[in-house]
């Protein structure tokens, strides 16, 4: 799912232009990413957390040249899904073809 299918199931679920469901969702989106870029946590109770984890430096070596190669310290996002979640992803009731 895109951002735009999610825009089309705001506009369903709310009956809202889809300007303006467009632009909820892309607020909801900067909002989440303004918080992360602060290093504030978004908790999203029932659907997930989102918070930052730093990454320290260090060196790799390039695999086709064996030259060795500095990675910079960087900070990465990381999305916990809640238990409500995890527990609606692995309800058998849920798993309709997606059986292998």
């Amino acid at each position: 799912m895109n951002k735009a299918e999610i825009v089309e199931r705001v506009v369903l679920a709310t009956e809202m232009p889809r300007r303006e469901a467009s632009l909820a969702v892309e607020a909801v989106c900067d909002a989440i990413i303004d918080s992360l870029k602060r290093g504030v946590e978004v908790d999203l109770r029932g659907f997930a957390t989102f918070k930052t984890r730093k990454k320290l430096p260090y060196i790799r070596k390039n695999p086709f040249t064996g030259e060795r190669v500095n990675m910079n310290a960087r900070t990465i996002p990381v999305f916990i899904p809640s238990q409500r979640m995890k527990e609606a992803l692995n309800d058998p009731k849920n798993l309709r073809g997606l059986e292998g």
